[in-house]
């Protein structure tokens, strides 16, 4: 199927697809089965998808993974709420884990129990994960290397984003453990 109706096309693959109109006369799709999708900026896979015309918001459920740029985010539930074709916030509601690829060969990684990301123009700009955070990260030196491995846990965690890959800050609360580990 494809979705003409915003600024960018979205192609959407599954086993089974319907078309329904409910009582109020508004769109919805429902996607079931090895469910994929594409659009230039957002891509993803899932078990099962449902779109609302009404809501604009993409339902994804059992297995839902979305990659966009070198960033990989994943949960037994993804819901994006759609604004003029890009995404505004996701929630992970039920699990959520984040991978980005940093380097050539380390990913900074990122789990919780519920994650809520914000993007903006079509980047990811803030995550806020509660409960169970556990974050992997290689922070790069000021001579573009990477030479130590951060892991560390805690409740609570905000995450700004610059642009691509650079982060801003990383708040961490209200006890937080963990160690650093050299590279080499």
């Amino acid at each position: 199927a494809r979705e003409f109706s915003q600024k960018d096309t979205i192609y959407l693959h599954a086993d089974t697809l319907c078309t329904l109109l409910d009582a109020d006369s508004v769109r919805l799709l429902k996607a079931f089965n090895k469910v994929r999708f594409y659009r230039t900026d957002v891509q993803g896979i899932c078990d099962s998808l449902q779109m609302s015309a009404a809501d604009t918001i993409i339902n994804m459920y059992r297995h839902a993974v979305l990659w966009s740029d070198s960033r990989q985010i994943s949960g037994n539930e993804i819901n994006a709420h759609m604004n003029d074709s890009t995404c505004d916030w996701a929630t992970l509601p039920n699990f959520g884990f984040m991978a980005q690829l940093v380097g050539e060969t380390y990913y900074d990684q990122l789990s919780a129990k519920k994650i809520k990301a914000f993007f903006d123009k079509k980047e990811l700009r803030q995550m806020d994960c509660d409960g169970n955070v556990q974050v992997i990260m290689y922070p790069q030196e000021e001579d573009s290397t990477y030479n130590k491995q951060v892991n560390a846990e805690s409740s609570y965690l905000r995450l700004n984003l610059k642009t691509r890959r650079e982060i801003e800050k990383i708040a961490m609360w209200p006890d937080v453990s963990g160690k650093v580990t050299p590279l080499f």
